[in-house]
Order: C-alpha cells, then sequence, then structure tokens
C-alpha cells in the first residue's frame, strides 16, 4: 500500500493542492488509495468465492456422472485437472475419467491393468512400485511409457526410494501406468508452487501422493498374487491330467498314481 500512495496518492495531493490546500490534497490522495486497495480486495474475495462455487458445482455434477455409471460403487476417487481415477473395491475395478469438467468420458477396467505407480518429486523418483506381470503387456505406447521417468520397466514386483537436497521443493506427482494403449499414464499433481522442502504444504502434498501410492501398490501386489496363483492351479492340473493318462495308458500303477499325485498336491 506504500507503494500505491506515491505512485497514485502523491500524483492526487500535487493536482489537488493549489484548489483545497496541502493538508487536504494528502488527505484526499491517501483516501484515493484507500478506495482503490479497498475495490481490489472486494473483487479478489467475489473472484475466489466464485471459483469456491464454481467448484462445489463441478463437484456435485461429478458425483451426480459417477452414479450413472452402471454396475459400479465408487469407493474412493483420485480426481486432478481434467481426469479422474475413482475405485469400486467391491467389483475390483477402476473407472477412468477424461475430459474434465467438460465432459465425462469413462472406461472401466480391472485392479489388474495398474501396472506400475510412482511418487516423483522436482522429477526425482521418491518411490516407486512395478508388476511383474510382464507378459500382459500389450501395445508400444505401454512399453514405451513403462520405460520412461524413475525406469518403470516391467520386470519383478519391486520398490525403490530417491532421497533429493534442494531446499525449495517446485513439484510433487504421482504417475500410475495403466495397461491402456490410448492413454497409459496418468499424473496427478499434489504440489505445483515451490514451497520450502519440509514446510507443511510439502508434508501434505507428500503425504498425499504416498497415501495414494500405497493403495495402487496394494493393488499391484494382489494382482500379482492372484496371477501368480492362477498359473501354479493350471500347472497342477495339466500335471495331474499327465499322471491320469499315463494311468490309463498302464504306465502307471495305481500306487504309482497316487504316490506320484500326493507328491504333486503336496507341492
Amino acid at each position: 500500500m506504500g507503494c500505491m500512495v506515491f505512485i497514485i496518492g502523491f500524483p492526487v495531493a500535487l493536482v489537488l493542492r493549489p484548489f483545497v490546500g496541502e493538508d487536504f490534497a494528502l488527505l484526499i490522495g491517501v483516501l484515493v488509495v484507500f478506495g482503490l486497495v479497498l475495490y481490489e480486495t472486494i473483487s479478489d474475495t467475489k473472484e475466489t468465492k466464485k471459483q469456491a462455487e464454481d467448484k462445489k458445482v463441478q463437484e456435485v455434477a461429478f458425483k451426480n456422472q459417477l452414479k450413472k455409471v452402471p454396475d459400479f460403487s465408487p469407493s474412493a476417487v483420485l480426481k486432478t485437472g481434467k481426469w479422474a481415477i475413482v475405485l469400486d473395491d467391491s467389483r475390483k475395478k477402476l473407472l477412468l475419467v477424461n475430459d474434465l469438467p467438460v465432459s465425462f468420458t469413462t472406461k472401466i477396467v480391472d485392479y489388474s491393468d495398474v501396472f506400475g505407480s510412482e511418487v516423483i518429486e522436482d522429477g526425482v523418483t521418491v518411490t516407486a512400485t512395478k508388476t511383474n506381470r510382464g507378459s500382459q503387456l500389450v501395445g508400444a505406447a505401454v512399453g514405451t511409457a513403462l520405460a520412461g521417468v524413475g525406469g518403470l520397466i516391467v520386470g519383478g514386483l519391486s520398490a525403490s526410494s530417491t532421497s533429493t537436497s534442494q531446499s525449495v521443493v517446485s513439484s510433487v506427482k504421482l504417475r500410475i501406468i495403466l495397461n491402456d494403449t490410448v492413454t497409459p499414464e496418468r499424473v496427478a499433481e499434489f504440489l505445483v508452487t515451490p514451497v520450502p522442502k519440509g514446510s507443511a504444504a510439502h508434508r501434505v502434498a507428500l503425504d498425499n501422493a504416498r497415501h495414494w501410492h500405497g493403495i495402487f501398490e496394494v493393488l499391484i501386489k494382489r494382482a500379482d498374487n492372484n496371477a501368480r496363483f492362477t498359473g501354479r492351479s493350471s500347472s497342477v492340473a495339466d500335471e495331474l491330467k499327465k499322471l491320469l493318462d499315463l494311468k490309463n495308458a498302464g504306465v502307471l500303477s495305481d500306487d504309482e498314481f497316487a504316490r506320484e499325485k500326493g507328491k504333486l498336491l503336496k507341492d
């Protein structure tokens, strides 16, 4: 406000001084500056209020759209910018929402379609998890995305952590890799303006990013465990069929079949 007194108020006072005297001219100059500051403050408050109201309207519209999605019950929502990922834990499904807030285009995928997740701070991977279901990858787009930031290359479930040392943090992001050749990655921004490292704003952003990373890490591990179990079950079934064929062909006696079957099921 001091600068405005000299930039605006002082010239006003100089113009008015010959007509109303120096003291009164200075008073008018100060009042003019005060009026301008008050006007800007009221305008900023109205704009902030309007933005909050617009955001509330968009949130209500988003929730109403979610209710219209058939066979889907939202349990958690990660919403950022022009897209959102909605979890349905009862059905083990993800709802991918694009083109917000203009439209509401969706795609439903399985939990197993989450291939990787990493928290990135100023371009450096803080922590990352990837799947070992490499054979499920389809399309060059997914392969390219997985070889991008932080070395998220499929080839075994793992987690890594890297620390950063700068005193100011400008960006905290969560990068999610999906089995989607059209849009194989989603990036959620939790911090977009520079703040001191270790400050409350930095900690909140990092905690939120890590929270969602933890959720996607659980989904990846569940899907990997299910894939291993399914593969093991198929292998056992195939071996049992082979033993039965050998028994029916007279190659194995009943005792030999029972013994080999017991070994297979025990393993």
